[in-house]
């Protein structure tokens, strides 16, 4: 399944003092990328889903090439399966999002009264401004937000379909298309959450070519090409430096292919014990795609022009006399409506996993389960956003850039992840009720690579833990069906939410920068996280 419950993958950062990258990733590495945002247990497999993925790597049908290519060898006659899964999750998400008005200044600095009277008349405009400290001492403006969602997580839909066919006695051959990762949130436009979230949708699909050959009655290994197409779309609301200025929206799809391998080995020493090893590739997707920037209503300011001292006229409607601060940041805001769109570019990379599983079979009814798995998030250092080829003076990209700390370069958005490799875990049992009929149980805990300081409202993810029940049932020997369903909860945990520079640190209150950067936090609890699953899948043998 990949870890699509909706809480999924994923960030965007601002545009014009705010820094657009939190909203490609976080989510995407977002997963579809697991409603949650990661795929860290693949549910690719109704029938193994049944055991919380126990055993997923020795699973009885052509599913089993999404995990281990080798289990071809394991079937008896040719099969197509045709499965798909509906994930339906909750939670709470408790935020508080605050940015000192217009950027006030840095200790050490002095402001003359018609600036703190500037910075001031661009604070006054909403009941969300509190009173706080700023410079030196001198009343300033805070914005402050609170504001409690709970239909953040939409429903996903992961479906599946399998065919394998022997090419010799030894050799198998089949093809299998699934969603490796993916999953979707969805803010409302007016939360505290929307400068740092709005939207995000993301998707990755595996077509999966796959060959497998019996070494031996007892050993036989297998090869997959893995060629995975990923699609995103997210969207934030942009928090304009001048606070009465009113948001402005940034929006990001784009889509992209990569390549890897799945490759694994079978060994059964005895005919009642299987064990599978298999080990998953790194992809990496280079995505393409477009920015928009969107003012909307009342000012709908975009940055577009430059004003220097030298050049006063540039001042458009700014009380008089314009601080200093402006006109040393080099930048005029212009009151037309204006949307601006760029070309984007992104690589992410999907990390490897090493897969080990277990069946034992303790008798004619019991069988036993167990699997382990290894990712390697720690690949997941940061996300850089660039434009393609050199930045425009007045585009879009050129002010974020200069927000990120790299005037005229082309990183859009800087995204620190340092994310952990982890280990999940899953034992499971089926149950043989009579001749037609397979009973399934299993539990599984599946560690997050995030911590609270690398979360975002994009991947509100934690350790999860799962508790699944299937069933299997021949109709005939032609026909059979699986279903299954699950249950998903973590514990509340929280995020710690801010911009960042290209160089990695955050985005700070500096006067000579004050149209570029945003200090702004979201501070986040999220509670009763959990996730409903439904899954059936349909295997015809040839």
């Amino acid at each position: 399944m990949s870890r699509v419950i909706g809480m999924w993958v994923s960030p965007f950062q601002r545009l014009a003092g705010w820094t657009l990258g939190s909203v490609v990733l976080g989510g995407l590495c977002s997963s579809y990328a697991a409603a949650s945002g990661l795929s860290l247990i693949d549910f690719t497999s109704v029938s193994a889903f049944g055991s919380a993925g126990a055993g997923r790597g020795v699973n009885v049908d052509a599913s089993v090439m999404s995990t281990n290519p080798a289990g071809l060898s394991l079937l008896k006659r040719p099969q197509a399966v045709i499965g798909g899964m509906g994930i339906f999750a909750g939670g709470e998400a408790h935020g508080t999002y605050s940015s000192i008005a217009s950027n006030p200044p840095t200790a050490g600095r002095s402001y003359t009264p018609d600036e703190v009277e500037y910075y001031q008349f661009l604070g006054s405009a909403s009941s969300n401004y509190q009173s706080c400290t700023g410079f030196d001492g001198d009343p300033s403006q805070c914005y402050v937000q609170n504001s409690k969602e709970s239909g953040f997580l939409h429903p996903a839909v992961v479906p599946s379909i399998y065919y394998a066919q022997p090419v010799t006695d030894d050799i198998w051959a089949g093809v299998g298309v699934y969603a490796s990762f993916g999953g979707e949130t969805d803010y409302p436009i007016e939360s505290a959450f929307r400068y740092q979230a709005l939207s995000s949708k993301t998707q990755v699909v595996v077509v999966q070519p796959t060959v497998s050959m019996a070494l031996s009655p007892e050993l036989s290994i297998g090869g997959g090409l893995k060629i995975s197409a990923g699609q995103l779309a997210m969207s934030r609301m942009l928090n304009p430096w001048a606070s009465a200025i009113t948001d402005a929206q940034a929006d990001i799809t784009g889509d992209g292919i990569g390549v890897g391998a799945n490759l694994g080995a079978i060994w059964q020493p005895v005919p009642e014990v299987t064990l599978g090893l298999s080990y998953s590739s790194p992809v990496k997707v280079k995505f393409k795609g477009d920015l928009k920037a969107t003012g909307v209503a009342g000012l709908g300011v975009v940055m577009d022009r430059f004003a220097t001292a030298d050049d006063p006229s540039a001042a458009m409607e700014y009380p008089e006399p314009i601080p200093a601060a402006v006109d040393s940041a080099q930048w005029i805001m212009d009151t037309r409506l204006t949307t601006t769109k760029e070309d984007i570019r992104t690589d992410i990379t999907f990390p490897e996993h090493v897969d080990l599983s277990l069946s034992w079979q303790l008798n004619p009814e019991w069988t036993v389960l167990g699997s382990a798995i290894w990712t390697r998030w720690s690949r997941m250092h940061n996300i850089k956003i660039t434009t393609h080829g050199s930045v425009a003076g007045e585009s879009a990209s050129d002010i974020v850039s200069v927000s990120n700390g790299a005037p005229g370069g082309n990183v859009l958005a800087y995204v620190p992840q340092n994310w952990s490799d982890v280990w999940a875990l899953a034992v499971g049992t089926h149950y043989q009720l009579n001749d037609k009929t397979v009973l399934r149980f299993g539990y599984a805990y599946d560690n997050s690579p995030t911590k609270n300081s690398t979360r975002s409202a994009r991947i509100p993810d934690n350790d999860r833990q799962w508790l699944t029940v299937g069933l299997g049932y021949e109709l005939d020997s032609t026909y059979s069906i699986d279903l299954a369903y699950g249950y998903m909860f973590m514990k509340p945990f929280k995020i710690h939410d801010v911009n960042h520079k290209v160089d990695g640190s955050q985005q700070a209150v500096n006067p000579e920068t004050a149209l570029f950067e945003d200090p702004g936090v979201l501070n986040a609890k999220y509670k009763r996280m959990h996730a409903h699953a439904l899954a059936a899948q349909l295997k015809v043998k040839f």
